[in-house]
């Protein structure tokens, strides 16, 4: 899995409320699901067919929160995720409000649901 890191002099901007949001989703993820991941929700990820074949027919989640629920699936299984880290910038004209941020704790909540139900 790639982290995202400002790269060079590249600066992002955020709003208080993102920032906030942001943080808010990865302490959730930390505390909610055991993903060795500091940043389930950057877009580039690196997977072995093998592994993707492995753990896919388990996928439900389609829009935010599959990140989390690939990485969480992938450890539960036994694979090792590595994290390397990327330069990025912000992309402009992405929003994340209140609206989005409920629907990712909902889909968080019920990807741990579906995760740890059986145990």
């Amino acid at each position: 899995f790639a982290v995202r890191q400002h790269g060079g002099d590249t600066e992002v901007h955020r709003t208080p409320l993102r920032k906030f949001l942001g943080n808010a989703f990865r302490l959730l993820v930390r505390i909610g699901f055991s993903i060795p991941c500091s940043d389930t929700q950057c877009g580039l990820k690196c997977i072995p067919a093998a592994s993707y074949r492995e753990v896919r027919p388990h996928l439900v989640e389609r829009r935010f929160v599959f990140d989390v629920e690939l990485a969480a699936r992938l450890t539960r299984a036994g694979h090792r995720i590595t994290e390397f880290p990327i330069a990025w910038e912000e992309s402009l004209g992405t929003s994340l409000n209140i609206r989005s941020a409920l629907g990712m704790l909902f889909a968080l909540v019920a990807v741990r649901w579906r995760l740890f139900r059986r145990r």
